[in-house]
């Protein structure tokens, strides 16, 4: 990782893309995120089946 001013004063910083995929593949390791990811998931197929349920007295 690099940390540079540009020529209007920000900060940047770059990053190599193997540094990225560990850094990804360490985040989606950790216990917290997988349970925030199956929440989601859990959440979007509740709504899913929702609209489904919805749809079918319409489609008759």
């Amino acid at each position: 990782m690099e940390i540079k001013r540009d020529l209007s004063g920000h900060y940047r910083v770059s990053i190599s893309r193997e540094e990225l995929m560990v850094a990804l593949k360490r985040w989606r390791e950790k216990p917290e995120t997988r349970a925030m990811l199956e929440k989601i998931t859990n959440e979007r197929r509740a709504w899913v089946a929702k609209v489904i349920s919805d749809m079918q007295p319409r489609q008759k």
